[in-house]
């Protein structure tokens, strides 16, 4: 059974209408409390990073938004960094281990004391960001419902201004962006091995990045090469007397091959991807490159190893999800939201009116009408009494409204149509059809009715009856029950009424009961869900009234309190709705 909620175990406040900053920043609170370190969130122009402190990490998001990323990719990307582990020194301290490797081999080259590390470093290191981002991206997906088509999407928008340049980084960068048609070149083999690390875990990207290295080596030595020859050949230049018979010729030559080496140093490093990257903060590592600590041994990133990663990355995924089961939140991705027309096709139901209660409500407004009062005309405006009395005080100011207020009643009965209200429907039909019937030519009166279902994708589907089409009600396609938002559409609905005083009702057979892209959100979390729909709808509708069909729903009682009826059947909720409606119109007519 599920653990139903209490009303009051679910508070509104702020973060449940939040501006995005405050939703970045409660979704950073969620994997603060996944990996136990503090988060916090900031803002720069054209920055999207994350980076570790004392403390935990910061993410910095892009304000204005980066060329190409939205808002939600990008946050989401940079907190996919963080818990999935893309900070692990050990895997940072096995690329300068690598790159301490190439300074041997150019010592005696003053002018490069330093610079083989650090560029070394660089090459291994962006390589290493494109398999990572491809790899926490997955992973992400796992947990969060949608975020890979988000993420996709807006990998596409970024290769659109991809451009072809022979670099193993870049050929990677193709394959992760779509643009096969930039995957070509002696590096055309790299592209593939990306998807080596979707769905495992942090040493797989560092696997693949070892069977990379080779192609990375070849460039960083192009590079090195060139840096080397670049130096000396601005040495040799400094050099030549003035005095030397042939300088000009030397000078000419010089020039020329330097212009061919700095050709070859740009074509060794690739070019850059993302200008809204800061990496100087994502890894400040370039000044602790002696600094080499625990790395990983050559026997530790064999290709046998994958398998062994996805193993361990399904884990974690375990261990992620269960650590986030105790607060989790009803996922908020994008709904679609279908306002479809009533089927009025095939027989449609006959309905037999209760002209007894016709009678009975119209008797009502009769005896109302007939009563002898004084009334204002509605034509023009109305008196503001204390201003009024202002006025006649002060000698001056303004004493009319413009407008004056409509007295009205606007009721919007909210239906469930999911599959098991089938059952239900001849008696729904009847009811409308009567209250339709009842307040026929009032125009004080407006009186709405929906019905709303959803699908396994989590997709709504709303329909709206009137006093014509009620009799095709029972010709509906059910599906699942999201009270949830039930609640929140017929509030939305009767805010766009023009009564004052307003009346929501929702009738549902069953607990709330909700599927999205066809995984079963677990019942306390749409339970505690449709707690705060009722709680959010109740601000801008303080009368809202739910009834709920059979005697085994009277447990929601404690989710509505006494905003709850317990009907052990469809006669139930046919006298309840009699009697509120006559109820309700006295309260109007009194005024």
């Amino acid at each position: 059974m599920t653990d139903v909620p209490r009303f009051n175990d679910v508070k509104i406040n702020i973060k449940d209408l939040l501006p995005e900053k405050d939703y970045d920043r409660n979704k950073a609170g969620i994997v603060s409390q996944v990996v136990g370190k503090e988060i916090n969130v900031d803002y720069q122009a054209g920055v999207n990073c994350a980076y570790k402190t004392k403390k935990g990490y910061t993410v910095i998001k892009a304000s204005p938004k980066a060329k190409g990323i939205d808002g939600n990719t990008a946050i989401n990307h940079e907190l996919a960094h963080i818990l999935f582990n893309s900070f692990e020194k050990k895997v940072v301290n096995t690329l300068k281990s690598w790159s301490n490797e190439w300074e041997k081999d150019y010592t005696d080259i003053h002018s490069m004391k330093g610079q083989c590390k650090s560029s070394a470093f660089q090459t291994y290191h962006e390589a290493l960001n494109i398999i990572e981002d491809q790899r926490i991206e997955s992973l992400w997906g796992k947990l969060y419902l949608g975020n890979v088509k988000e993420f996709i999407r807006t990998r596409q928008r970024l290769g659109q201004d991809l451009k072809e340049h022979d670099h193993p980084s870049n050929v990677l960068l193709a394959e992760r962006f779509f643009r096969p048609d930039l995957v070509t070149g002696k590096y055309a083999c790299v592209g593939r091995m990306i998807h080596d690390v979707e769905g495992k875990d942090l040493k797989a990207s560092l696997i693949v990045l070892r069977n990379i290295k080779p192609y990375l080596d070849e460039v960083i030595k192009k590079l090195l090469d060139n840096t080397k020859r670049s130096s000396e050949l601005n040495k040799e230049f400094s050099n030549i007397p003035s005095e030397e018979p042939d300088r000009a010729e030397k000078l000419e030559r010089i020039i020329s091959e330097r212009k061919i080496s700095e050709q070859n140093i740009r074509e060794s490093k690739p070019v850059k991807h993302d200008d809204h990257r800061n990496d100087t903060l994502r890894h400040p590592m370039e000044e602790e490159l002696d600094d080499e600590g625990e790395c990983y041994e050559q026997c530790e990133l064999e290709g046998d190893s994958l398998e062994q990663e996805k193993v361990k990355a399904d884990e974690k995924i375990r261990e992620i999800k269960d650590k986030m089961s105790g607060a989790m939140q009803m996922p908020r991705g994008k709904t679609y939201i279908d306002f479809k027309n009533v089927d009025t096709s095939g027989v449609p139901s006959t309905i037999n009116v209760n002209n007894k209660i016709v009678k009975q409500i119209k008797r009502i407004l009769r005896s109302f009408k007939e009563k002898h009062k004084d009334v204002i005309s509605s034509d023009g405006d109305e008196l503001d009494v204390g201003e009024y009395i202002s006025m006649k005080a002060n000698g001056y100011g303004e004493c009319m409204i413009d407008t004056v207020r409509k007295h009205g009643l606007s009721i919007c009965v909210s239906i469930d149509a999911s599959g098991s209200m089938y059952r239900n429907n001849d008696v729904v039909e009847r009811i409308m059809a009567t209250l339709w019937k009842s307040i026929d030519g009032e125009d004080s009166i407006d009186l709405k009715c929906i019905a709303w279902a959803s699908n396994r994708k989590g997709d709504m589907s709303i329909k709206e009856y009137n006093k014509d089409n009620i009799k095709w009600l029972g010709k509906q396609v059910g599906g699942f029950t999201p009270t949830h938002f039930g609640i929140k559409i017929g509030s939305d609905e009767l805010a766009k009424m023009k009564g004052e005083r307003k009346l929501l009702i929702v009738i549902t057979d069953g607990y709330p009961n909700y599927y999205k892209n066809g995984t079963k959100i677990r019942g306390d979390v749409t339970g505690k869900e449709t707690i705060k729909s009722f709680k959010l709808a109740s601000r801008n509708t303080p009368n809202i009234l739910v009834l709920g069909i059979g005697y085994y729903l009277s447990y929601m009682k404690q989710m509505f309190g006494n905003k709850y009826i317990s009907c052990k059947g469809m006669g139930d909720v046919e006298e309840f709705m009699m009697k509120t409606f006559r109820k309700e119109i006295v309260q109007v007519m009194r005024k």
